[in-house]
């Protein structure tokens, strides 16, 4: 009975490190899989495409890789009104 304890045991702590682990390895999207961004905005024609990503990612729930993005809008070009509005404080 022991023994049939402790495997049961040894299977639900490998079950939970290992979907763990898979959750924080998940990588964010570098484009969408389904439809497109289309938003323009008054900035660096440069900063773009970066910013729709912002977006995209935004819209699929991925605010940390978004914040990311809109900071680098903001870095390319800090005068881009619209890339405070992604952008995590």
């Amino acid at each position: 009975m022991r023994h049939l304890l402790r495997r049961a045991i040894l299977l639900c702590t490998l079950t939970v490190l290992v979907t763990s682990t898979a959750w924080t390895q998940t990588p964010a999207p570098s484009a969408p899989s389904k439809g497109s961004v289309d938003f323009p905005v008054s900035c660096r024609e440069s900063v773009g495409s970066e910013f729709e990503r912002g977006v995209m990612l935004l819209h699929s729930m991925w605010t940390e890789a978004a914040a990311h993005a809109f900071a680098d809008v903001l870095q390319w070009d800090p005068s881009c009104a619209m890339g405070y509005s992604g952008a995590r404080r």
